[in-house]
Formats: C-alpha cells, structure tokens, sequence
C-alpha cells in the first residue's frame, strides 16, 4: 500500500509443521518496511549480505535503517541472530544466539567515475544449552571490516576489488583471537550486443564470515561469463567456474576441485513464441589424503517453449539430468523432467493474475533398466490488485 509519501510492504507467514503437537499451525515469519525517497526503514525479519563477496549472508530479526543524502546512502542495522552449527557426535547440533550490530556506508562520485563502500559488523553469540558451549567453532565474537570499490575506467568497462577482514574468537577457544581475510577482484563489460564478466576469488581457511563459519572459508575460484547478441532476436550466452579449496596447499589434506560450463542460445519467434536451449556439465572431484581420486560429473540438457495470448502465457520446459560418478565413487542416473507453467493476467482487475505450475520427474539409475522413482509436484499462487496502492 501506500501512505504519505511511503511505500509499505509486509507479510505474515503461518506454516503448518504437521508435527504430533497440538498446534501445528504456528507463526513462521514476518516483516515490515516503508520505503520513502530519502528514507528506509525495515523491521522484523530481516537479512544481511556484504556486496561483491561471495556468499556472506544472514538472516536477523531487527531493524535497518537506510538514509540517503547525495552522495552517501547510509545503513544502520541491529538485531538477534539465530544459527545452528554441527557439532562433536557427542554434542550434535549446537544452536548460537546473539546479537548483530552494523553500519554501512558508500560513496558516489558526482562524476560516476567510481563508487566506494566500508562496512563495520559485530556479533556476540553464545550456545543455546551451557552443556553444548566450547565445542565447536562457531565465533563467540566476531569483528568484521569490508571495504569495497568500483573503478568505471571507460564507458560501460568497470573494474571492481572487495577486501573484509575478520576478526573472531572460536567458541572452543578460551580468549583466543583469529584473524584471515577475503578478497575477490573482477571486471565487467556491458555493450548493447555482447558483455562480459570475470573475477577472481580468495578466502583464508580462517576466515569468519557474518553467517556458518565452517561453510565460507577455505577456498579460491575463477568464474566468468558472456553474452552475445547475433541479431536482435537471436542471442548466445557461455559461463564457466574452476574453484577448490585447501588454500594453503597441504598435502596432508583432502582437496575438492569443482568445474562448470554452461552454454546456451534463446530465441524470440514469431507470434509471440520464444524458445531456449541450454546445457551444462559440472564436476567435482576429491582426491589427496588417504583418498584416491573420486568424484561425480553431472550433466543438464533443457529445452523452454513459451507461448503468449494475449493474456493468458503458456510455458513447456523438458529437463533431462544424466549423474555419472568416475574414480572411486559409485551409483550414477537419468533423470527425465517435464513441466508445464499457465500465467494468465486480468486486465478488468487491475492485472491482477492466477499462476498453475505442473511437473513430473521420472529418475532411474544406471544399474537398473527401468524408472524407479517418479515425482509429481503442482503449485497454484494469484494475485488480486483491489486498487493500485493494494494487493494481496
């Protein structure tokens, strides 16, 4: 809706858990925010991510409060947080509370020659049971520095670096400071008939992020990708990945190698008709240790027709999964999937819409002749439009 000069927006969530308690309906989640020209606020259920780095997000419930006066957008941010890590077999599941306080900061030139950003981020947190604290690493306290900055070095070419430094004491420690770092730089191109994106990634084996520590650390990666405009209703897109991790090269250690490329080329027909075609295969492998070399290598063909009459869009997708393992893993299968999606707007009700989703995955493995599992999943979601500030 809309007040003042404000946007609102927010939602409640109730979920049915279908556990043996009397009341398995329960609340799941909510949320507000307004959104002015020169003022955010948001409330309730909220959620981090530091710009450029990969994978450093979270969820919190709190406020965030975001200001901008050019040229700097300034955020403020409190809340609880909430996280469970794996523990000892003796320990199993350890569930963290705490609290997340921040502040964010950028800077645009006037110029639109470059934009920079710093970050400050602190989290206390301690073991939900005092039989369960001490044993794992998940940070007591956790100080996190983020510097980032964009360079447009001509016209539509930009380059971009992004450095955040952590410094955290792990719960198993007593007082016990680690420090490690992360930095990634790239560089992108965005022309009307083609572009093109490259980076490169590092994060430290002891590096802390502001979510699970244990699953953003340790690694380095090269992606890029590209996409190219044959004619204006033809066009080709190329994407690949090379990352590991066992940063520090020991040998004593396992070190994981994942590989991806993906191509693929749409179409845009006559009749309001467009047509996709994709592929792309993916590896990973294990091998150093103990371990001899094992990993799985996993290819995916799709096929997307659309239709549109006028207001009614019709969209047939076939997906066909082939997972081969090589080395010293076993198994492997086929998978056959075919959707169907129906998007139909009303323009009398303020566009509102209805969406029908249908699918049917058949999946064999290779050992076996014929499709042992088959899966049928249907989704039904609408919107009504009531006025044009409502909806529901």
């Amino acid at each position: 809706g809309r007040t003042y000069n404000f946007t609102v927006d927010g939602h409640l969530r109730m979920r049915d858990f279908r556990t043996a308690e009397k009341q398995r309906f329960k609340q799941d989640g909510e949320y507000i925010g307004l959104y002015g020209e020169t003022l955010w606020f948001k409330i309730f259920d909220n959620y981090i991510r530091i710009p450029q780095l990969r994978s450093q997000s979270d969820s919190y419930f709190g406020a965030e409060i975001t200001s901008f006066l050019d040229p700097i957008k300034t955020t403020v941010m409190a809340g609880e947080i909430d996280n469970t890590v794996s523990g000892p077999a003796n320990v199993g599941a350890v569930r963290y509370l705490g609290q997340m306080y921040g502040i964010r900061q950028e800077y645009t030139d006037i110029h639109n020659l470059f934009k920079s950003g710093g970050m400050i981020l602190w989290q206390e947190s301690h073991a939900e049971h005092d039989g369960q604290a001490g044993s794992t690493i998940f940070p007591r306290r956790n100080l996190l520095y983020v510097l980032d900055t964009t360079v447009y070095l001509y016209r539509n070419l930009n380059l971009y670096y992004a450095y955040a430094m952590s410094d955290y004491v792990p719960d198993n420690k007593v007082n016990k400071h680690l420090q490690d770092n992360n930095w990634r730089i790239g560089t992108s191109l965005d022309e009307n008939l083609y572009s093109a994106r490259a980076s490169y990634e590092h994060v430290g084996g002891q590096y802390a992020s502001v979510s699970v520590p244990s699953t953003y650390q340790d690694y380095e990666g090269f992606d890029f990708s590209t996409t190219f405009k044959f004619t204006p209703n033809w066009s080709s897109t190329l994407g690949g990945r090379l990352s590991n991790n066992n940063v520090e090269g020991n040998p004593r250690l396992q070190t994981n190698f994942d590989r991806s490329l993906s191509v693929g080329t749409a179409f845009l027909l006559p009749w309001q008709q467009n047509l996709n075609l994709n592929y792309s295969v993916t590896e990973s492998t294990t091998k150093g240790g103990d371990l001899d070399l094992s990993g799985n290598r996993y290819k995916d063909y799709r096929i997307d027709y659309t239709k549109t009459w006028r207001n009614l869009t019709a969209q047939l997708s076939y997906d066909y999964y082939i997972l081969e393992p090589f080395g010293t893993a076993t198994g492997g299968s086929f998978t056959d999937s075919y959707s169907t999606t129906l998007f139909n707007f009303f323009p009398s009700l303020n566009n509102s819409y209805i969406r029908l989703y249908q699918d049917m995955r058949k999946t064999k493995t290779i050992s076996d002749a014929s499709y042992a599992t088959t899966f049928w999943n249907t989704s039904i979601g609408a919107r009504l439009n009531i006025t044009n500030y409502l909806s529901g």
